[in-house]
């Protein structure tokens, strides 16, 4: 009986070690570009499109990132994300905005699918702005698992000036450091 007992034991123990434990999953956060320090790797879309942090611009009074000098409804500020994140992963993108004019704003991912593959462009977001009052973008995207060097870019249907302030990716998937 003992060694039936003892049997049963360590079945049960090697069993209840092999199960996942489920516990509350919290958002983890990928990118968060405030900009109060740098540029966190923002820039504009082309040589024309100029970027300036400037205190006190931002969302809440913080520094913003103004952008400026825009040619073409689609130029505007971009950023290479593809160290960050990783095909296959829903992500949730935000992204304050404002500008002095009534505007209509896009945030945009653009990747390369596979090696060789044709680059994609999703529209993640496209919200009416009142002048002068801050917008929030938001999205929820999964890009496919061959997804490769993802870019988050953000503009008008105009080339007025716009500020934009606290980009932030985060991610309720458990994400690999290997990715």
């Amino acid at each position: 009986k003992l060694s039936a007992a003892v049997t049963a034991f360590v079945c049960t123990a090697a069993m209840l070690s092999a199960m996942p434990m489920y516990t509350s999953v919290q958002a983890v956060e990928v990118v968060d570009n405030q900009f109060e320090i740098t540029y966190d790797g923002w820039c504009g879309t082309d040589d024309t499109v100029q970027l300036t942090a400037i205190e006190g611009i931002g969302y809440a009074g913080s520094r913003g990132m103004s952008v400026s000098g825009r040619t073409s409804s689609d130029k505007g500020a971009t950023s290479d994300k593809r160290f960050y994140l990783a095909g296959g992963i829903k992500y949730q993108y935000s992204v304050q905005v404002k500008s002095e004019t009534a505007e209509t704003f896009r945030m945009t991912l653009t990747y390369q699918e596979g090696e060789d593959g044709e680059i994609v462009t999703k529209t993640l977001d496209v919200k009416d702005a009142a002048a002068g009052e801050w917008t929030k973008l938001s999205a929820n995207f999964k890009a496919p698992y061959n997804a490769l060097d993802m870019r988050v870019s953000i503009v008008t249907d105009s080339t007025n000036d716009f500020v934009m302030d606290a980009f932030e990716v985060t991610t309720n998937q458990k994400v690999d450091a290997n990715t």
